[in-house]
């Protein structure tokens, strides 16, 4: 009977039999064959593949490392480095301190004395010479004021005048004095010296010419 006409009942109680002739059965035997055949070859491909990727990163693991290990010596120095920088601070700010409070606790020293002392000095000699400059100075009046004069020439033609012998070298500087200012008379001339020889020979001619009666006249170019 054959097996299509069973019930299934009947069919399951069957014993199974080795299906060796079918076709399906023996492709898959060679299928399992050629499969076991070439795994072998395939293994070693892969171990090989995997082994060289271990091996680089192994390198690449050696050589972070070596950097972390070079980058942490440098790290180690600069620390040091910063750690005596801030020692240095640290002693100049303590010196300073012991130095602002011995200036403020102890009395003043003979040498800050003897500074006071050198610059009173120094005052008064600058005082005397300011002086001496005002000394050698001279005040000529009634000179007509014209745009463009030398002071300097007008001092040297009122010398002359005087029978005084005065030279440009020996006159420092000469101005007018005061401002300018319309309808008014005109300004002195101040000559200053360089001695006060100079100052006091102006002043004995200044009377010898009074007490005579001699006029003074100034020619004065016109601009």
């Amino acid at each position: 009977m054959p097996n299509s006409f069973k019930c299934p009942d009947c069919v399951s109680k069957q014993p199974r039999k080795d299906n060796s002739d079918t076709p399906i059965k023996v492709i898959t035997d060679l299928n399992k064959s050629e499969s076991s055949a070439s795994s072998p070859l395939e293994y070693c491909d892969s171990d090989d593949k995997w082994s060289q990727i271990m091996q680089e990163l192994k390198s690449e693991i050696i050589s972070m490392r070596q950097e972390i290990n070079n980058f942490s010596a440098k790290f180690d120095k600069v620390y040091t480095v910063v750690g005596d920088l801030c020692k240095r601070v640290d002693c100049m700010e303590h010196r300073l301190d012991a130095l602002e409070q011995q200036k403020n606790c102890e009395p003043p020293s003979n040498c800050s004395n003897k500074f006071s002392e050198m610059m009173e000095c120094l005052k008064m000699e600058l005082n005397d010479r300011d002086q001496e400059q005002l000394l050698m100075d001279v005040e000529i009046s009634c000179l007509p004021e014209v745009k463009g004069e030398n002071p300097t020439h007008l001092a040297i033609l009122i010398a002359e005048k005087l029978a005084v012998k005065l030279s440009e070298e020996d006159i420092v500087s000469a101005e007018r004095m005061g401002p300018v200012q319309v309808m008014r008379k005109h300004r002195e001339v101040s000559p200053n010296g360089s001695k006060r020889k100079l100052r006091e020979a102006f002043r004995c001619k200044h009377y010898s010419n009074q007490s005579r009666g001699l006029d003074l006249k100034v020619y004065l170019p016109h601009v």
